[in-house]
């Protein structure tokens, strides 16, 4: 009888679990509707705003406090320059701990 074999999560090689990573941020960068609440800037300027604050967070299981930190960074910017109530998802998601 062959082994039990391993959980799917516990057979990811780090790139796959980067590569993860990439994807939740870049869906994070489409939910977050950062964009629309920034008014005073250009359309372009806001979305590269928005994605400064929320493309780090790819890069939390290589450098997670300076994901954290560019993160935090960014989202402080979006919140100085919008009138968004929304919660940085981006922020919790650099924020969680890397397994």
């Amino acid at each position: 009888m062959d082994a039990l074999r391993p959980a799917p999560l516990t057979r990811l090689r780090p790139g796959h679990r980067i590569a993860i990573d990439a994807v939740i941020a870049v869906l994070l960068l489409f939910v977050s509707g950062g964009p629309a609440d920034i008014t005073d800037l250009p359309r372009w300027a806001a979305a590269v705003i928005v994605a400064l604050a929320v493309l780090p967070a790819a890069a939390r299981r290589r450098w997670p406090r300076t994901a954290l930190a560019l993160t935090a960074a960014g989202w402080a910017a979006v919140a100085a320059l919008s009138f968004s109530v929304d919660p940085p998802l981006a922020l919790a998601a650099a924020e969680e701990p890397a397994a």
